[in-house]
């Protein structure tokens, strides 16, 4: 005859009190031992806690605290891209200086000449060879 072996049932509040153990860093060995479960039943059990199912009638995270641990890794999430769109706003920050400083540069240069031999522009350089002839 064929003995069955029955799963033996395990109340909330052990589980519960096995799991806080096991965070505080007591050994899982030595609670396997103790409470005479597989060692991969203390994580299960944790597993689960940590899920926010919890065990029989207790229950772990209310909803509220379940929707609070969500929220805090859309915050992370959220910090993530602040940081590279601030990035990038300085990259754009130094890309503008550099245009600011080359078109200061082409504005100078229109102003005094370029030193090519061409006239800076039309109308400066016309009244500049008008005032120069009445001058003559």
């Amino acid at each position: 005859m064929k003995k069955s072996l029955k799963r033996r049932e395990f109340a909330a509040a052990l589980k519960q009190r096995a799991v806080e153990r096991m965070k505080k860093g007591e050994s899982v060995t030595a609670l396997a031992r103790e409470y005479r479960v597989e060692r991969s039943r203390l994580y299960d059990w944790r597993d689960q806690w940590d899920g926010g199912m919890g065990f029989g009638g207790m229950v772990r995270l209310p909803k509220a605290a379940l929707e609070k641990k969500a929220r805090g890794n859309e915050l992370d999430a959220a910090r993530g891209l602040i940081a590279e769109l601030q990035r990038k706003v300085g990259e754009q920050e130094m890309a503008l200086d550099f245009f600011r400083g080359a078109l200061r540069q082409v504005n100078q240069s229109k102003r005094t000449g370029n030193g090519s031999g061409s006239m800076a522009s039309s109308s400066t350089s016309e009244g500049r060879c008008s005032s120069k002839a009445d001058r003559h």
